[in-house]
């Protein structure tokens, strides 16, 4: 196939620039035909037409609907394989318009010398120049008039600067041996090159332009047969006249040629060479391709002589050459294919040494026996055409070649994708995804495949910034440690024996601002600095008024008196009114089944046997209910787990997160035989348990690039307070109380209506389930939260990063001054973070201590919280009453509620002791009332952490009122004194959360008050609960099988935490089968019995009563009278 000086040219200058930058690397090839159209095309060129770095296919048939088309290259979804994609209909109708019908030749080439690639197209009688301005649809296209015997069968193209002409010059061969020049003046003109140089009907087989004579101007060498020869056609400026033609190569020494291309291929010289394919005089038989080498010049001619020849025996023709450099080393490659009728076919290419001209390497890459190929197909390829280009943009030469034998099995348009691999050494030529070039890898890198950016040297290398090589660790020239499994980059160098350094986990030494495991990451200390001090200043706006000023706790009773007891107060007054209407839909219901029983017995009977069927539905539910249960139960083992997991990990060194992890997984398994169950609840276990305040602020670091370390410091500090507050608000607002006493009895009573009417329980059972998964979650959360406040950075001090200290002047150290400030600020906020927390969990003071008020003005700096101040912290009940107060009331100072039965905020006890009103009147100062109170808080802590409730325990927390306040329903005999003391019990050991290592003190409190005693007497217990009338205290009491369940809980979960899985499942076992299948059967025979479920459907089998039905009054039970007794 005909070629072009012009992209020739371009080919050399690109394998010279990038030989100054590859080393020796070998091409590998993919097989890439996906796109391509099963038609015949004639012919094939490649080229960049639109200058984006990528070149495009352009081919040319007798298609009516293809008689011209373009294609461009794209990656796979894999970014690997090769997808050709034809330019729409609209971009090429201006191309296709221009051209006739069966076009068979096209030539790419800068015709106007205006950089953009510029297409010759012909067919037998006509040619065709459609110029480019870079634009995809933007051609112009022209019809080169050829009359007479110059416009018949166009065998070969070319264009080149023969006559020195503002536009190149387009030369024409043809079969009838002449060979023709149009040159573009005024009009076209068109000059015939010495008819009399090739014998009459001898096909012009290749045309090629080029200064093969180095006198500066371009020369035309022509290939013909019949018989054949090469020869040379030098052009004479200064006569404008065509010299006598030179045979370079006779019919008395070639045969048989069929393609030949012009190029450099020998470095060692200044002269062109030409290669061809076709067969010597006498010489061996098979396929062949030779190199003439230039040998002598005088005056008149110049002379060449085979200087390389290859043969293949027993190969089809070799019918096409071309010349690129494939390995870019800056030696131009030739480039071959060939077939035959029978569809026989291969391509291959010889790699020139670059030196003598004679040494060359042969490789195939398809079709060849015995030669491996991606994806291969066999065929005829390359037979009619072959063009070569970078068309995946890769800067690496790739084959595309075509044959008119195609069909829907075997593609005749077969592009070769040249790889773009590592070679022998590191550093060598990679593909780099953004810029779509391939290049030598930068500082460190090397390439590890194809489609991938340049990636860090391996394991047992290093490198410095500005070198693109990997130094070997050892100093030795091999590469031993290839592939690599780890590796340093970025600026830094090896550990002495280079290998990984099990403190910090780096084969590397970093240098400068450099750091990581690997040296590739740097410091940004502008944008450390500056979020230092900003968090500094959000630390210090939140930390004043939230932690010294009590805001948080404020602010959450506000949230409960203005939502949680409004919607209490709706929630009783609606109870009210659907029990009432619940008691009369149960007596019409009843007098219903009595006339229905008199009047129609065996409709009664059929009802009853409908609540037999109800019945077993209800056991079914039951069974599956015990079922989830298991999944319940294993759900709050795995979140105490991760909780006491964290708290080990972060306090205790050496202890083994992932191994201890890992035996939830085995404990699991040993119990529920579902195959990867186990390992499932082992990944959340551990997901859960390497999650706290550090994982927030880190997201938040990454985001911003706040790389210093003493930085980071402040941030960490802030989201403690976030999260300590978080807490506080919902511990505050009360949440967890009115969820579980309020809306559970909600739920029940809402069943109970349901059950009246005969209608469907699903949504009051949807919403018993939806409050209690709410219940077990809001639980979790709040132990969550405060589990996740970490104190271990800052002990005994933040570490800063040194080498940030030095880079921002003036501001000399200002990495470890940030650092130091904030571990300052973690040790001086641990005195109002102490009193906030006991203040918010443990109630009670000493009945003999009182504190008094303190007034002041409001400044600049408190008026932005005035309104939180301002609200008075008083009971939500009247003591003597046993009422809530439903009103909110304000004062214009700041006063400390000396009623409520709890400490004044830290920054209100300071100010206590410079200034408290009546002081002189009170018995002690206020530092030892302030003492008092917090050895008495203390106490209390202690004996709720160890579920021992007695008289004055339950005076101080207000059981009997907080109880009644949250009755959904005052009237009934139901007073939740355990519900609550479990609540206050559970919700007081939350404290323990905040104290290193307190988890596991914490899950203890909050399993041994599951079901706390109450001690009358000191360590006499002489009741399990207050509510001494209450039918719970028959044998089989709901509670105590909750307190086993909470017990096996909490040693389950220390055995999993330390790391005995065996052990733990069988406690888990045990914890099921006691805990859950037994406790729930017997209790809900017991509720059942107790009238808490109708079981008539039993009766009525057996016998029909007549039944009596009357609204019973609302009266006060005799233990809420008993209550407000004690309460008065």
């Amino acid at each position: 196939m005909a070629r072009t000086i012009g992209l020739l040219c371009v080919a050399l200058g690109i394998s010279r620039s990038l030989a100054q930058l590859s080393v020796a690397n070998f091409p590998s090839w993919r097989y890439a035909d996906t796109g391509f159209p099963f038609f015949e095309p004639a012919d094939v060129a490649v080229a960049d037409l639109f200058g984006d770095g990528s070149a495009e296919v352009i081919l040319v048939g007798d298609d009516d609907d293809r008689r011209f088309t373009i294609y461009q290259a794209s990656r796979d979804d894999n970014n690997q394989d090769m997808i050709y994609t034809e330019l729409a209909d609209e971009l090429l109708t201006p191309a296709r318009s221009a051209i006739a019908d069966d076009p068979d030749h096209v030539l790419a080439v800068d015709y106007d010398l205006d950089g953009d690639m510029d297409l010759v197209v012909s067919r037998p009688q006509a040619l065709y120049l459609l110029t480019n301005n870079g634009e995809s649809n933007a051609w112009s296209g022209a019809n080169i008039q050829l009359t007479g015997s110059n416009g018949v069968d166009i065998t070969a193209l070319a264009a080149g600067n023969v006559t020195s002409s503002p536009r190149l010059d387009i030369l024409v061969g043809h079969a009838s041996g002449e060979i023709g020049m149009l040159v573009r003046g005024a009009q076209w003109s068109y000059s015939v090159i010495n008819q009399a140089s090739y014998t009459s009907n001898t096909d012009i087989l290749s045309l090629q332009v080029a200064d093969i004579d180095n006198d500066g101007d371009d020369d035309v060498i022509a290939l013909g047969g019949n018989p054949t020869r090469i020869r040379l056609f030098r052009y004479d400026k200064t006569s404008n006249s065509w010299t006598t033609p030179t045979t370079l190569l006779g019919a008395d020494v070639l045969d048989d040629a069929h393609s030949m291309v012009v190029a450099e291929v020998n470095s060692g010289n200044t002269w062109m060479e030409i290669a061809y394919a076709g067969k010597l005089v006498n010489g061996a038989a098979g396929s062949t391709v030779h190199i003439l080498n230039f040998i002598s010049e005088d005056s008149t001619d110049v002379n060449f002589a085979v200087g390389f020849s290859q043969t293949w025996n027993g190969e089809p023709d070799i019918t096409q050459v071309a010349a690129m450099d494939l390995d870019l080393d800056g030696n131009v490659d030739i480039v071959f294919s060939g077939g035959n009728d029978d569809g026989d076919g291969y391509v291959g290419y010889l790699l020139a040494d670059g030196v003598t001209g004679v040494a060359w390497d042969d490789y195939f890459i398809h079709g060849v026996s015995g030669a491996t190929f991606q994806g291969a197909t066999d065929g005829a390829l390359g037979r009619y055409g072959i063009a070569i280009g970078d068309i995946d943009g890769n800067m690496r030469p790739d084959i595309v070649t075509i044959s008119q034998a195609g069909t829907t099995e075997t593609p005749n348009v077969v592009a070769f994708d040249n790889l773009c691999e590592p070679g022998f050494e590191v550093g060598t030529a990679s593909f780099d995804g953004p810029q779509g070039w391939c290049y030598e890898c930068g500082a460190g890198e090397y390439s590890a495949d194809i489609m991938t950016t340049c990636e860090p040297c391996p394991e047992g290398t290093w490198a410095t910034e500005g070198f693109d090589i990997c130094t070997p660790c050892d100093g030795s020239d091999d590469n031993t440690n290839w592939p690599p499994t780890t590796w340093c980059s970025g600026q830094g160098t090896c550990n002495t024996d280079g290998t990984i350094d099990p403190d910090s986990g780096s084969q590397c030494t970093c240098e400068g601002l450099y750091f990581g495991v690997d040296c590739a990451e740097k410091q940004n200390v502008t944008n450390s600095i500056i979020f230092g001090f900003i968090a500094i200043f959000f630390f210090a706006l939140i930390f004043i008024p939230c932690l010294c000023f009590g805001t948080a706790r404020k602010v959450g009773t506000k949230i409960r008196k203005t939502r949680v007891d409004a919607h209490l107060d709706a929630y009783q007054t609606k109870h009210a009114e659907k029990k009432a209407q619940t008691a009369e839909l149960m007596r019409l219901k009843k007098e219903r089944i009595a006339r229905e029983s008199m009047s129609n017995p065996t409709k009664a009977t059929k009802k009853a046997a409908n609540k037999v069927l109800s019945g077993v539905r209800a056991v079914l539910v039951i069974i599956f209910a015990t079922i989830m249960l298991l999944f319940a139960e294993v759900l709050q083992i795995l979140g105490g787990v991760a909780l006491v997991s964290r708290s080990f990990d972060e306090y205790i060194t050496g202890y083994d997160l992932e191994a201890a992890m890992k035996s939830i997984g085995d404990a699991i398994g040993g119990v529920v035989h579902i195959p990867g169950l186990g390992d499932a609840f082992a990944a959340v276990a551990l997901a859960l348990a390497s999650f706290d305040v550090r994982d927030i602020s880190f997201a938040l670091f990454d985001g911003m690039e706040v790389t210093c370390n003493g930085t980071q410091a402040p941030g960490i500090l802030f989201v403690n307070v976030v999260v300590t507050i978080i807490v506080v608000l919902v511990v505050e607002a009360q949440l967890y109380q009115f969820m579980r006493i309020t809306m559970w009895g909600v739920a029940l009573g809402l069943k109970a209506f349901l059950e009246a009417k005969d209608a469907p329980k699903t949504f009051a059972i949807f919403m018993m389930a939806c409050i209690f998964a709410a219940e077990s979650l809001l639980k979790f959360m709040i132990q969550f939260l405060a589990g996740m406040v970490t104190y271990s950075t800052f002990l005994p001090y933040y570490e800063s990063s040194t080498v940030c200290d030095d880079q921002l002047k003036p501001m000399e150290k200002a990495d470890t001054t940030i650092a130091g400030f904030a571990t300052a600020m973690a040790y001086i906020g641990l005195f109002p973070f102490i009193h906030l927390l006991i203040v918010t969990f443990v109630r009670g003071q000493p009945d003999d201590v009182k504190f008094g008020d303190v007034k002041f003005s409001f400044n600049c700096l408190t008026r932005p919280f005035k309104h939180f101040l301002m609200l008075n912290d008083v009971d939500d009940f009247d003591e003597t009453t046993g009422e809530r107060k439903k009103s909110l009331e304000r004062t214009d100072t700041m006063e400390v509620d000396s009623k409520r039965g709890t400490l004044p905020s830290f920054a209100e006890t300071l100010l206590m002791l410079c200034y408290e009103e009546d002081k002189d009147r009170r018995p002690q100062p206020i530092w030892i009332r302030y003492l008092r109170t917090i050895w008495h808080k203390l106490g209390n802590l202690m004996r709720v952490t160890f579920g021992i409730w007695d008289e004055r325990l339950v005076r101080n927390y207000k059981i009997l009122q907080y109880a009644k306040k949250f009755d959904e329903d005052p009237h009934d005999d139901e007073a939740h004194h355990d519900t609550v003391l479990r609540i206050f019990g559970q919700a007081t050991s939350l404290i323990w959360f905040f104290v290193p290592l307190g988890v596991v003190v914490a899950k203890f409190g909050d399993f041994i008050n599951a079901a706390p005693p109450y001690v009358n007497a000191p360590g006499v217990v002489v009741k399990p609960w207050l509510d001494t009338s209450s039918r719970r205290n028959m044998l089989f009491n709901s509670r105590w099988p909750n307190f086993v369940v909470a017990s096996l809980r909490f040693i389950t979960i220390l055995l999993l935490t330390t790391g005995i899985p065996d052990f733990a499942a069988l406690v888990v076992a045990c914890m099921f089968i006691y805990g859950q299948i037994v406790p729930n059967v017997v209790m809900s025979i017991d509720y059942l019995m107790a009238g808490g479920v109708d079981l008539g459907f039993i009766g009525e089998c057996f016998k029909q009563e007549t039944p009596t039905a009357t609204v019973p009054a609302a009266t006060s039970s005799p233990m809420r009278a008993a209550g407000r007794a004690e309460m008065a």
